[in-house]
C-alpha cells in the first residue's frame, strides 16, 4: 500500500476485479456444484452492489471483454436505475451503451429490450437507444422476418414509427399487402403456399415451413445449405460440417459432443483438423523459431466433468507439463520471464512429477510461495 492509497481503494479494487473476473466468466447457467437460480442469484447481487457502489466504472466495464450476458445485465441496469447518475453521467453512458449494443447479437439486444418492456422501463434515455439502434440495423426487413417479435415489440413500446411502409404493414397489418418490394417479405408471404419460397428465407424462418408443406430434412438440409451460416451448418448437418475453417474451441466442444463410435470411426479426420486448428490458434511466436516446443498434456475426467447441465459437451480437464527447465525461487531465467503458466520444471532425466506437482513448482519459481 502506497501513501495515497487507504483501506477504502483496496477494498473498491477487490470489489470491481471481481466483478470484471465474474462478468467474464459467469453466464447464470446451472453448474456442477450449484443451480442456475443460485448462479443467477449470486450475479444479480453482485451487479446490484457494484452498480449502487461504483456506478461510474461500473459503466465502463462496457468496454471490457465481458460476455454478451453479463453486458445485457449492465445495460438493463444503467437503463433500469437512471436516477443514479447526473447529466454528464447519463451521457457517457449513453454512448457507452450504443456502442456496446452494436457488438451484440441482434437476437440478444432484442432480448434484451423484451426485458425492459417487460420491467415497464420506458423512460426518454430508453426510447432514443432503441430508436438509434433500430436505425442503425442494416436491413430491417430482414429482422422483420427473422425476429419477427422481437422487433414488433420493442417498435410498440418505445412508440417508433415503422422506418418503412412495408415493414410497418408486415408486422401490424400483413394482410394489408397483396406483395412486398422488399424480396425477403415477399418470400415470407409466398412461403405459406408456395414450397420453393422457402429457400429464399433464413434458414431458422425457413425451417417453420417445412412441417407445413411436409419437407423430408434431408431435402430441406440441402437446398438451404447456400442459405445457412457455419454454425447452423454446423448444428444441422453435423456428420456433413466442413471442419478445416473451424476455431480450436468450437472444434474441440464437437469432438467430444459425437459419441465414441463415431469418434473412433472418424479418428483420422478429426485429428488432423485439431492439429491444423491448433496450428492456426498457435501461429508462429516470433523469436524461438516458430511454433511451440513439445509438450505433454495430462488430461483428466472426474465427476465435475459434467459442469452444466446448460452447456452442451462436457470440457475435461487438463494440464500440461513441457521439457523446459524452469528456475529456484528467487532467480530469472535466462531471457527473461518466460510462459505460458502451464510450463513447469521436468526436464530431461527429470523424474516425472504429476500434473498438480508441476503447476505447484511453477508457481513457487513465479511467485516465491
Amino acid at each position: 500500500m502506497t501513501g495515497a492509497e487507504t483501506p477504502a481503494d483496496l477494498v473498491a479494487a477487490e470489489d470491481v476485479l471481481l466483478f470484471v473476473n465474474a462478468a467474464m466468466t459467469a453466464t447464470g447457467q446451472r453448474e456442477f456444484r450449484s443451480a442456475a437460480g443460485a448462479q443467477q442469484l449470486s450475479l444479480g447481487f453482485l451487479h446490484a452492489y457494484v452498480r449502487v457502489n461504483y456506478r461510474p466504472l461500473y459503466a465502463a466495464s462496457l468496454a471490457l471483454d465481458l460476455n454478451d450476458h453479463n453486458a445485457a445485465l449492465v445495460v438493463e441496469g444503467l437503463l433500469r436505475h437512471p436516477h443514479d447518475a447526473d447529466a454528464a453521467h447519463k451521457r457517457l453512458e449513453g454512448r457507452l451503451i450504443a456502442a456496446r449494443l452494436a457488438a451484440l447479437p441482434p437476437q440478444r439486444v432484442y432480448r434484451l429490450f423484451r426485458a425492459l418492456r417487460a420491467a415497464k422501463v420506458n423512460n426518454r434515455r430508453t426510447r432514443a437507444i432503441m430508436r438509434d439502434w433500430l436505425a442503425a440495423r442494416p436491413d430491417l426487413g430482414h429482422d422483420a422476418v427473422k425476429y419477427r417479435a422481437g422487433l414488433k415489440e420493442t417498435a410498440r413500446h418505445a412508440h417508433l414509427p415503422p422506418p418503412a411502409a412495408e415493414v410497418g404493414d408486415f408486422l401490424f397489418a400483413p394482410r394489408r399487402r397483396a406483395r412486398y418490394e422488399h424480396a425477403l417479405l415477399d418470400a415470407h408471404r409466398r412461403a405459406r403456399y408456395d414450397q420453393a419460397a422457402l429457400y429464399e428465407l433464413p434458414f431458422t424462418v425457413a425451417e417453420g415451413f417445412t412441417a407445413r408443406h411436409k419437407v423430408p430434412r434431408e431435402v430441406f438440409l440441402g437446398r438451404i445449405a447456400p442459405r445457412m451460416t457455419h454454425l447452423e451448418r454446423l448444428r444441422a448437418a453435423a456428420g456433413r460440417t466442413d471442419l478445416s475453417a473451424m476455431p480450436l474451441t468450437r472444434l474441440a466442444l464437437y469432438v467430444l459432443s459425437l459419441p465414441y463410435g463415431e469418434r473412433a470411426a472418424r479418428r483420422g479426420e478429426l485429428t488432423s483438423a485439431l492439429r491444423s486448428a491448433a496450428r492456426r490458434a498457435a501461429g508462429r511466436t516470433p523469436g524461438r523459431g516458430g511454433g511451440w516446443r513439445r509438450c505433454w498434456t495430462t488430461a483428466s475426467r472426474p465427476p465435475a466433468r459434467a459442469r452444466s447441465g446448460a452447456a452442451r459437451w462436457p470440457w475435461p480437464w487438463a494440464a500440461t507439463s513441457c521439457w523446459r527447465r524452469w528456475p529456484r525461487p528467487g532467480r530469472t531465467p535466462r531471457g527473461g520471464p518466460r510462459a505460458p503458466p502451464t510450463h513447469c520444471s521436468c526436464g530431461p532425466g527429470v523424474r516425472r512429477r504429476s500434473a498438480r506437482a508441476c503447476w505447484t513448482r511453477w508457481r513457487r519459481a513465479r511467485t516465491g510461495w
